[in-house]
């Protein structure tokens, strides 16, 4: 054999050379690069592993003569079979290593230490057990009995050699700094075997379970050299390390570290060579710590906390302090002015996806007694946005509309009731006049007509003569055009004629103008505006001083809400915009002359001297959306108490509308421009090591209602069904009722049914047309929606409002005596419109002729 010395550091194992020739070759279409592999049987076989990869290819059936069978063993592979060398480096010879490490020794150059050791009862975790000495050979460390320890080994500086920082490795062979370690652990043996010589001092450990009965001791055994034994190796003297420059720090401040490099050479030429001569030389610091001080202050900004609301739109919040890294590692907090720029915003609005699931509610059922007092039902169901039925519970419990509701069907026996006259329709000369008649039951409800004898229905209407006598010429205006703006102010017009009405022939003549009065002549143009303005904004001022020279106080500002040039006091006109704050805290110097800012909602109070534990919370109970008010936390009986302020028991978050601040014997919470989020149980807890005390409140927050009509103005046919939905938010729950031209809404659900939330027209009828508000109220406040109903006459159809019945043709044609003057009057003063006089003055004839006349005249 030839060139037996140990290879450079570093130098890629012969074995390893070999298969690097396949790297970059294709192989089953890829490219590896190529590691050996010297597992299983086969150990003079050319096994290679590609790097990243679980196979394994066997590429030649014997590898180069001279390469090492195993890397636990000198012996070599010869012609594809592995032969043995001895500790000599020669092939075939039987030297071997005696118990002191020295090639054909008889074992007179070294001594045996040895011992027991058991860990002390109730040990658990790692447990030293004694230091190897550097040089120790023939190691052999033992748990004696079956195995429920972890024996473990690290170097005198704690670098991990075997199962040390909780990483347990499983039984194998590997190399320990030059040296061959085996480990076996199993059921029934659990030790350590070292060849040696150690290059470094060990620490042998224990790892014992927590909990563990610990029956076992370890035994462990080892040769040292023997201090006068004779020891071939290079003089001291002769060789050096070298080392190179330290590189950059790691860091530039808070403790880096930095490394560098050295290399085996001649004392005197200092010329570089092999390692192993400096073998016995203390090797130089390779790493060491720099840059130790303080790090300058810095913002630290955690990960934003999930939303306040699952739906909706909410609040989320996130931390925000100052701080700096000391030379330890260790994070120091300091004041927020010690950073430099402005302070990052702790708290933004978020809106999670979609909107929150409503109560949907479907018609009421059939009152269930068809006269006197019943019961109606309805189905209720919590649906998305999407229209998809979900779970109840994801909609709010309280807002659940009622699923039953009393009805009542008037009794047998209902009576006619009779209104007043109206006055004459003709202004001059004969017309006619007409009173409303309704059914009633006994407890004064009005029930539909069918409910009444028909054959005793009095009269709704009766020709009248005017007061006035004879007709004049007068004036009449036609409707006003739309306004000639979209938005804004603008310009209506209309067109004025002077008239003559002819009673006899109830026709109205038009004459000149010169025949009316000229001072009583109506205006033709006037100005208008609409609702909507052309431009809407929010003019802001600017913040007033603090309310405090020290301490935590509060700035305003002015907000207004601007239509066009306007002040718009009810800010309805801004409801799409965003409104701006106008308060917020400002933070002035502590009254006490201290640099320092409380850290928001845990706060460390002055000591308060006393002997009775108390903890009393005092501030408002019922808050109003917008107000601002602060709660008071007295403390006694704690030395140093340390205060959390709490919301329905979780945390409260600091932001720009919360603030604890310093207070004398406790703290105090400013609250600014109250939010539904700020109602539910309030509490302040103190706390002075296992002394606590905490006292509560329930805060509630009144909301004004808010109301949305589905339609604000409609224009549908009679005969139509019809839908106008309200919806209603606020807290508390508010009330709500329904009116009809400015006036209660009462129903007499069968063709109209009301709730809450709703009015539903079964069958729309002319008279139906008005001006319908849904109000809401409760203790905050009210809120109104209107919307504007106009139902046509439906030429095709015959309205009424009886149950089902229909007029007939030859009852209308026996009325229409004088059908010309008969329908004359019925169209100017438009009774055909009413559906109480449709079948009472000969509708259906009057719009035959009307075609008639329209048909000659093609």
């Amino acid at each position: 054999m030839c060139n037996i010395q140990d290879c450079p550091d570093g130098t890629p194992n012969f074995r390893m050379k070999q298969c690097s020739a396949y790297d970059n070759k294709p192989f089953k279409g890829k490219i590896f690069r190529w590691a050996s592999f010297t597992h299983g049987a086969g150990e003079c076989e050319l096994k290679c592993m590609p790097k990243k990869h679980f196979f394994y290819v066997t590429f030649k059936d014997k590898v180069i003569d001279g390469t090492r069978c195993n890397p636990y063993t000198l012996d070599v592979c010869i012609n594809g079979t592995c032969q043995p060398v001895g500790c000599d480096n020669q092939l075939f010879s039987d030297a071997k290593f005696d118990e002191c490490g020295v090639c054909r020794g008889d074992g007179s150059t070294c001594v045996q230490l040895k011992d027991t050791y058991k860990p002390i009862e109730g040990a658990y975790g790692y447990v030293k057990v004694t230091k190897i000495a550097e040089g120790a050979t023939s190691v052999y460390i033992k748990e004696n009995g079956d195995p429920d320890m972890y024996l473990a080994l690290t170097t005198s500086s704690g670098k991990n050699v075997l199962n040390g920082d909780y990483i347990f490795t499983s039984p194998r062979k590997m190399k320990l700094h030059g040296n061959i370690m085996h480990y076996e652990r199993n059921a029934q043996v659990n030790q350590i075997t070292i060849d040696g010589p150690t290059e470094v001092p060990l620490q042998l450990k224990v790892f014992v379970m927590e909990g563990s009965e610990q029956q076992n001791n370890i035994s462990f055994q080892y040769m040292l050299p023997k201090a006068d034994a004779p020891i071939e190796q290079p003089k001291r003297a002769e060789y050096v390390y070298v080392e190179n420059e330290w590189t950059e720090c790691t860091k530039s401040c808070a403790t880096g570290f930095r490394s560098r490099s050295y290399f085996c050479a001649n004392r005197v030429t200092k010329e570089k060579v092999e390692a192993f001569y400096c073998n016995n030389l203390q090797r130089p610091v390779t790493r060491e710590r720099c840059n130790t001080q303080s790090c300058p202050a810095r913002w630290y900004i955690s990960q934003w906390a999930a939303c306040s609301t699952t739906c909706g739109r909410g609040l989320r919040a996130r931390r925000v302090h100052c701080v700096r890294t000391q030379p330890d590692g260790n994070i120091e907090m300091l004041s927020l002015e010690k950073c430099p720029g402005e302070t990052p915003r702790r708290v933004e609005v978020c809106v999670d996806q979609g909107s929150c699931p409503k109560w949907f509610a479907n018609e009421w059922s059939q009152c269930s007694q068809s006269c006197g007092n019943g019961v109606q039902t309805r189905q209720v169901e919590c649906m998305s946005m999407e229209d998809n039925s979900v779970e109840a519970t994801k909609c709010s419990e309280a807002e659940k509309p009622i699923i039953q509701q009393p009805c009542h069907n008037a009794p047998c026996g209902s009576l006619w009731k009779t209104g007043p006259w109206r006055e004459c329709s003709a202004e001059c000369g004969r017309g006619m006049r007409m009173r409303q008649v309704t059914c009633e039951n006994s407890e004064g409800f009005e029930v539909p007509a069918s409910f009444c004898d028909k054959e005793n229905e009095p009269k709704h209407y009766e020709e009248c003569t005017a007061e006035e006598g004879e007709c004049k010429p007068r004036w009449q205006t036609t409707m006003w055009s739309k306004c000639s703006s979209k938005c804004g102010r603008g310009m209506q017009y209309r067109s004025s004629y002077c008239t003559l009405l002819n009673p006899e022939l109830n026709r109205m003549s038009v004459l000149k103008n010169t025949e009316c009065p000229s001072d009583e002549q109506p205006i033709v143009v006037r100005r208008c505006k609409n609702e909507k303005p052309c431009r809407v904004r929010y003019f802001v001022s600017r913040w007033s001083k603090c309310s405090v020279s020290c301490g935590t106080g509060i700035a305003k500002r002015t907000i207004q809400c601007y239509a066009d040039r306007n002040i718009d006091y009810s800010k309805h006109a801004c409801a799409k915009l965003q409104e701006p704050i106008s308060f917020k805290l400002c933070d002035m110097p502590k009254c006490d002359g201290s640099d320092e800012i409380t850290t928001p909602l845990s706060q460390t109070t002055t000591p308060v001297p006393s002997t009775t534990k108390t903890v009393s919370l005092k501030g408002p109970v019922i808050l109003h959306k917008g107000d601002n008010a602060d709660y008071t936390c007295t403390v006694t009986g704690l030395r140093n108490p340390k205060i959390t302020w709490y919301s329905d028991d979780k945390p409260l978050m600091s932001n720009s509308r919360l603030r604890p601040v310093d207070a004398r014997f406790g703290s105090k919470l400013i609250v600014l421009s109250a939010s539904e989020e700020d109602g539910g149980r309030l509490k302040c807890y103190a706390e002075d090591g296992n002394q606590k005390g905490e006292d509560s409140l329930d805060v509630l927050v009144y909301v004004k209602p808010t109301t949305k009509l589905s339609q604000t103005s409609t224009n549908v046919k009679a005969g139509q069904s019809l839908t106008i939905t309200c919806q209603v938010e606020g807290f508390p729950k508010p009330r709500v009722q329904w009116q009809k031209n400015d006036d209660v809404f009462r129903v007499d659900g069968l063709r109209i049914t009301r709730t809450d939330s709703a009015i539903t027209f079964k069958r729309l009828v002319t008279s139906d047309s008005g001006k319908y508000d849904c109000i809401a109220f409760n203790a905050a406040g009210s809120s109104t929606s209107t919307a504007n109903l106009k139902v046509a006459a439906d030429e095709n159809a015959n309205e009424s409002i009886s149950t089902g019945e229909e007029s007939s043709p030859d009852a209308d044609d026996n009325n229409c005596q004088d059908q010309q003057n008969t329908c004359n009057l019925a169209k100017q003063m438009k009774l055909c419109e009413f559906p109480h006089y449709e079948k009472r003055v000969c509708c259906k004839t009057c719009r035959k002729l009307a075609n008639e006349v329209i048909k000659k005249s093609r």
